[in-house]
């Protein structure tokens, strides 16, 4: 010890870690003697040592995080969505009794169903005339023109439909007034 004392004020390194330091650490229980013979530039440095070492463990922590956070399970996924209600099948023969201010008249109607989509006909005392519309849960909207004099008249039916036999609602003439209407599927 007498010679790391002899020279402690007179050496220090360029990080200003003096020899009297390494003495101290030595009180510790660490020996530091063969320290004393190495040249002050090759000795390592104890605060640098601790700062690699602090910088090591970050790092390892840092990947330790990352990994757990990866391997987590994730919330399962949502239920997918119920699938929309099936549509009603109206497709078939259907007579049509429409009442309005000119009295009741039956008629005669064929549909075709592609999804909601309806396509047919409606045969009138006044001729056969197609028809276009659609389903769309209890909702049923097909509309015609005739030939009324001359003039083409645009007649809307707006109903529900009851069963899949049986529709019923209402029947827009154009500018020409409303009625109702009922339709039976025959067989």
């Amino acid at each position: 010890m007498a010679r790391s004392s002899a020279i402690d004020n007179s050496l220090s390194g360029p990080s200003g870690l003096s020899l009297h330091w390494i003495n101290a650490l030595g009180t510790l229980g660490t020996d530091f003697s063969n320290v004393i013979d190495v040249p002050i530039t090759q000795r390592v440095n104890p605060l640098e040592f601790s700062m690699k070492s602090f910088r090591v463990l970050t790092l390892a922590a840092a990947a330790m995080l990352i990994a757990a956070c990866a391997s987590t399970p994730k919330a399962p996924a949502p239920a997918p969505a119920p699938p929309p209600p099936a549509v009603t099948n109206l497709a078939g023969n259907w007579v049509v009794t429409i009442d309005s201010q000119m009295g009741s008249q039956d008629s005669k109607m064929v549909l075709t169903q592609t999804g909601a989509d309806l396509k047919g006909s409606l045969e009138s005392p006044m001729g056969t005339v197609p028809l276009t519309g659609n389903v769309a849960d209890k909702n049923v909207n097909f509309t015609f023109n005739i030939n009324a004099q001359g003039m083409d008249l645009k007649i809307d039916f707006i109903g529900t439909i009851e069963s899949p036999q049986a529709l019923k609602g209402r029947a827009v003439f154009g500018t020409f007034g409303e009625g109702t209407f009922t339709a039976k599927k025959t067989p």
